[in-house]
């Protein structure tokens, strides 16, 4: 019995050792937590989206004058057509990005109309 209670103690022990480095390994996740939640303390790059660029819109031949609406995170602008004017650099980037994908769209077209063709041809 004496054997037992030795054993229990022993037992004891080597839980509340166990106990105190969890708390330890708890108490310092804790503090990493806190410290990833915090803001970091970077200085803060310009952002080169706010500056001012000079643009022009085109003018099309078959009379659309109506301007151009752009918008980026919530912020907005017309552009009248053919008329200089300067924007913040997101919207030109905006506005290259929507020629890029209209470009594409035009290539995509064009594919789909040549394989038409082609089909059409082999009936």
């Amino acid at each position: 019995m004496a054997e037992n209670v030795k054993k229990n103690q022993a037992a004891k022990v080597e839980t509340s050792e166990s106990t105190e480095e969890l708390r330890k390994r708890i108490a310092a996740l804790e503090q990493e937590l806190e410290l990833s939640r915090s803001p970091r303390q970077t200085p803060a790059a310009p952002d080169r989206g706010d500056e001012l660029v000079d643009y022009m819109a085109p003018r099309f031949v078959r009379g659309d004058e109506r301007p151009i609406f752009v918008g980026v995170n919530g912020e907005n602008i017309r552009i009248q057509r053919g008329v200089p004017v300067r924007i913040k650099r997101k919207f030109l980037e905006a506005l290259a990005n929507a020629q890029t994908q209209e470009y594409a769209a035009y290539q995509a077209i064009r594919a789909a109309q040549e394989q038409g063709k082609k089909a059409l041809a082999e009936l």
